[in-house]
């Protein structure tokens, strides 16, 4: 049974026991910021172009960052693995499941 296997670059060989790690992908790590407190941050879409046909007040609410929901959080991990972030994000949901 070996132990080590070969690499297919630069004749490293790699021990089975290390894992091998997980690149974070740099267009996820472009367009997502993590918070202090571990919550995930976003900018909203639709802003980029055809702008002239809506509202003062739908630009304004585009331009707004939000926080990621916890249905999205997972994908969102999988594409930076060694952010630090909350399991929750959303406060609220957090306070109910905890009384």
């Amino acid at each position: 049974m070996g132990h080590e296997r070969p690499c297919t670059y630069m004749h490293v060989i790699i021990h089975p026991s290390i894992p091998i790690n997980n690149p974070t992908t740099q267009a996820a790590a472009k367009r997502f910021r993590v918070t202090g407190s571990g919550k995930v941050r976003a900018r909203r879409s639709g802003k980029q172009h055809m702008n002239e046909k809506k509202s003062k007040d739908r630009k304004r609410r585009l331009s707004e960052v939000f926080v990621v929901n916890d249905s999205d959080l997972s994908h969102v991990k999988g594409q930076l693995p060694y952010a630090r972030i909350r399991k929750t994000q959303n406060t609220i949901t957090a306070k109910k499941n905890s009384k």
